[in-house]
């Protein structure tokens, strides 16, 4: 990562930062190495990016801090993914008051249909879950909706399914 922005030429206007893996179980059940797997990739991942970009972003550039709808609704399985994505809603409110030249705003995702919302979901779970999944593409279209905002939070309600803005 920090090899490849030495390089960039111009500065970073719009910064999407994701990184996610997925462990299914309650947070006694985990392992250490899911632990690790899930802090290293989740936390880790969206921190390294925020740090190492900060060089390169442009006066008022806009990062968009993906997390998810169990940011704000920890669930007791996926215990552990629940726990690091609160950590990144986190990140992204310290980095908001850490650089206040830019414009930081997070999109509290739902279900999105990618091997990550699949893993260890079989037969009918899985065909229940794809009927309330979104495509890459409901997602890229959140995120524009969330930047053309003057919001700051895009959270998805999983019991009306839709998504609201605040703040």
């Amino acid at each position: 990562i920090v090899e490849g922005l030495k390089t960039i030429a111009k500065p970073i206007d719009i910064l999407i930062n994701n990184a996610g893996v997925m462990r299914r179980g309650t947070m006694l059940e985990s392992s250490e190495e899911d632990f690790d797997i899930l802090f290293n990739v989740n936390v880790k991942g969206s921190w390294l990016m925020l740090k190492h970009t900060v060089p390169h972003l442009s006066e008022g550039a806009m990062v968009v801090q993906m997390a998810s709808r169990y940011s704000l609704e920890l669930s007791v399985d996926p215990g552990l993914y629940a726990l690091t994505k609160a950590t990144d809603m986190c990140l992204a409110d310290l980095f908001k008051e850490t650089c206040p030249e830019c414009t930081v705003k997070t999109l509290f995702v739902g279900p999105v249909d990618t091997p990550l919302a699949r893993h260890a979901v079989e037969g009918e779970a899985l065909e229940r879950k794809k009927k309330i999944m979104h495509t890459t593409d409901d997602v890229a279209d959140l995120i524009c909706e969330l930047m053309e905002s003057d919001k700051t939070r895009l959270v998805y309600r999983l019991k009306s399914r839709d998504y609201v803005m605040e703040q």
